[in-house]
């Protein structure tokens, strides 16, 4: 499976933890959504996304090959507001990834 992070889990040592294991290099790739801005939430220490037509650009990393597990590591730590919402992410050379 493939997800697209953009907040705390840019950060490998938090990947580490929440998920229990690496994920190799070869598997975290620079990619970014259009349409979205990263927004801070007063109250969290995280950043959410916010639909924003035109000019709006997120940055994060594209992780390859979770297996259900990690992925569900990574749902319980984002918590009861996080939902998984397939998106085109656009990957390092410019490809449209979905």
């Amino acid at each position: 499976m493939k997800l697209f992070v953009y907040g705390t889990l840019l950060d490998p040592d938090v990947r580490r933890i929440v998920m229990q294991s690496d994920v190799p290099a070869e598997n975290v790739e620079e990619a970014s959504i259009h349409g979205f801005r990263r927004v801070y939430v007063p109250g969290r220490n995280w950043p959410m996304l916010l639909a924003h037509h035109g000019s709006g650009r997120v940055d994060g990393v594209l992780l390859h090959g979770l297996d259900v597990r990690a992925v569900n590591r990574l749902i319980v730590f984002e918590g009861d507001e996080y939902q998984l919402v397939p998106m085109a992410v656009t990957d390092s050379e410019g490809y449209v990834v979905r």
